[in-house]
């Protein structure tokens, strides 16, 4: 197991995956790695207590057509989560359409004293077809007050 300090000890590594994340582009600036076009979320924590989503959805933006993914990429697109061990892990190509995710947010951090870990997160778009708009379900639950 992993004590809150342990854990707290690791919180330079989000900083460590974000520069992994922008170096995996082979690029530098906003659009090729790291900046708000290698995004449509960039890291957080949700501010609830439990966030339930959806696997993603493609459509081209201009002609509102489903765009079908052949196989998902290895990475630049969709969910990603930071592990306990610092390391980044793609969630979407796990999550069929028959899938819901929970995940554990800030909420239910603070309401067990730091027993449960809110999931640190981000949504990728760098590696998505040319004019994709993504879309999926999502859930916020809220704890008591």
């Amino acid at each position: 197991t992993h004590s809150a300090s342990s854990r707290a000890a690791k919180a330079p590594d989000i900083a460590r995956a974000s520069e992994a994340e922008r170096g995996a582009s082979g690029g530098e600036g906003a659009a090729s790695g790291g900046g708000p076009e290698s995004f449509w979320l960039p890291w957080h924590i949700d501010p609830n207590t439990i966030s339930t989503l959806t696997g993603d959805s493609y459509f081209d933006f201009d002609t509102s057509e489903t765009i079908r993914l052949a196989e998902y990429p290895e990475t630049g697109l969709g969910l990603v989560a930071l592990n306990a061990l610092g390391d980044v892990v793609h969630l979407s190509r796990h999550i069929d359409e028959d899938s819901l995710v929970v995940m554990m947010a800030a909420g239910a951090q603070v309401h067990t004293g730091g027993l449960l870990r809110g999931c640190m997160h981000a949504v990728q778009r760098e590696a998505a077809p040319r004019g994709a708009s993504r879309i999926m379900y999502y859930q916020a639950w809220y704890g008591p007050g």
